[in-house]
């Protein structure tokens, strides 16, 4: 059931906000005046109508030198896990000066959302607590579906290396468990042995080094902006007992846990006014933020997500005029160029991915450098009995998507490409099909599809340009007979009579 103290709002003015870790998800909107944010992260400078969301255990201090009023709501940790518990491994990426001309949108249906909850919240009539939960509960739906990201937790690493990745983002989402090498090893199918050397090759820091230095920087974060006891704090993240969390936290800072609490918690006063919704009268002669309230109210707003209206005609196709001629109807294929494959590996790209697919239509996803590019990677010494580190490793999980979901590849492959190493583009090139003939089938590399080409500014002679890709073009169809291979750069008559020569080929 829905309760009050599931959320907060109120009108505020900053003037000076101490650093404070966030506890549950934090909404902000700019009335008038200016402020600044900062995350533990980075500055965020808010002006009028500006919007702004604190994460779950973000760190954050505000600091304002003019008179401000700022909308601020607060969902409390227990309703975010009551109603949306997947929470805790996302963030909101959520600031309106930010965002893409796509999600405006967006963030204007959220103004008025919390225009509307303001109102409400001073109004206070016999439908007020219905009507707070229905905002609360559309704006919630507007940030899963248009602001949703991966929570990492820690500072950037090898985000070059997709593997280390994985490994490093099942550390920061399970920090709090009692994880080890050897379950992580496991995970991956990998021995904890070569996880070992291959972990501390690529972060100059051992696994379990790693693990509890992940632990006690969110440890120090609760001993600074909570008043959680150090036992509490200690189980919070992942450590088995607070004894063994006290010799830790002492061999990195020198000091033990409530040592390092007394020396450096601060205890400044923070300069914050709130109105309260006794404070209708003050609310009502500020005829300033009436104006503006109003503003967001009347903004033109395409509602979001469940109240979308999609324009349809009817389109009638009469079948039996077509039943004595061959010809079939034919409808476009569509594309998503993406860059290189190991952009599927990205969860935000998958998403995108399916989301086109389930409302547009998606047939190929372009892509381009399949060989010189960084998603075949150099082969790495392994102690593995089934070797999980191939060259070919990012590709599998990549193709293997695309696979699942009947989605084909449209290969772009360009002269200085194949040029820049021609016998060992081939080489590669070989390698690559046949493996994934292996991996993936004949019937989904027919369905794919590459084209060479070169820019209009090329200087490459027309019998230059002839060699390479008729080169190209025999080395695919030899071993994918039935794989379209085409051409687009500028042509002479004669390139085109090649190519028109090729058709049966």
């Amino acid at each position: 059931m829905f309760q009050e103290t599931d959320y907060s709002i109120s009108l505020q003015e900053f003037q000076l906000l101490n650093p404070k870790l966030n506890q549950g998800l934090q909404i902000m909107m700019l009335i008038n005046g200016e402020l600044t944010v900062e995350t533990n992260s980075r500055f965020y400078t808010l002006e009028e109508k500006d919007l702004l969301v604190i994460n779950q255990n973000q760190l954050y201090q505000i600091e304002s030198n003019n008179k401000n009023k700022v909308v601020v709501v607060t969902l409390s940790n227990e309703y975010m896990d009551k109603y949306y518990p997947a929470y805790k491994d996302y963030r909101f990426e959520c600031f309106s000066k930010e965002i893409d001309m796509g999600r405006v949108h967006l963030v204007k249906s959220i103004r008025k959302l919390l225009a509307e909850m303001l109102i409400s919240n001073y109004r206070r009539d016999e439908s007020y607590k219905v009507e707070m939960q229905s905002y609360l509960s559309k704006i919630l739906l507007i940030l899963i579906r248009g602001f949703k990201q991966k929570a990492l937790s820690t500072e950037k690493h090898n985000l070059d290396n997709p593997r280390i990745t994985q490994v490093i983002t099942y550390i920061e989402e399970n920090f709090r468990e009692a994880i080890t090498l050897e379950d992580t090893a496991k995970k991956f199918y990998i021995s904890a042995s070569y996880l070992s050397r291959y972990f501390k090759q690529e972060m100059d820091i051992g696994f379990n080094r790693y693990l509890t230095k992940i632990r006690l920087n969110h440890a120090v974060k609760d001993l600074l902006y909570t008043s959680h006891p150090i036992g509490q704090i200690a189980i919070d993240n992942g450590f088995p007992s607070a004894k063994s969390f006290t010799t830790l936290f002492k061999e990195t800072y020198n000091d033990t846990p409530k040592i390092y609490r007394e020396k450096h918690q601060k205890s400044v006063t923070d300069v914050v006014k709130i109105h309260s919704h006794e404070d209708t009268l003050e609310l009502k002669q500020s005829r300033d933020i009436l104006k503006k309230l109003q503003i967001f109210l009347n903004e033109d707003v395409i509602d979001s997500f469940e109240n979308t209206e999609w324009r349809s005609e009817e389109l009638i196709i009469d079948v039996s005029l077509y039943k004595n001629q061959k010809e079939e109807i034919v409808t476009p294929n569509h594309s998503l160029s993406i860059g290189e494959l190991k952009e599927v590996l990205r969860e935000d790209v998958r998403s995108q991915l399916l989301m086109t697919k389930k409302y547009l239509g998606l047939d190929y996803v372009s892509v381009s450098r399949l060989i010189y590019g960084s998603t075949i990677t150099p082969a790495v010494e392994t102690d593995e009995d089934v070797a999980t580190t191939s060259p070919y490793y990012n590709a599998d999980f990549a193709l293997a998507f695309l696979q699942k979901h009947g989605i084909s590849l449209f290969i772009s492959v360009d002269y200085q490409e194949i040029t820049e190493n021609e016998q060992q583009y081939f080489k590669e090139l070989e390698g690559v099909l046949k493996h994934c003939l292996n991996v993936n089938g004949r019937s989904f590399l027919q369905s794919w599809k590459f084209m060479f080409y070169e820019p209009a500014t090329t200087v490459v002679s027309e019998a230059e340009m002839s060699r390479v890709y008729l080169k190209l073009y025999q080395t695919i169809k030899r071993l994918i007979p039935k794989t379209n291979v085409g051409v687009f750069f500028p042509f002479s008559i004669g390139m085109k009579k090649l190519i028109k020569n090729m058709s049966g080929y």
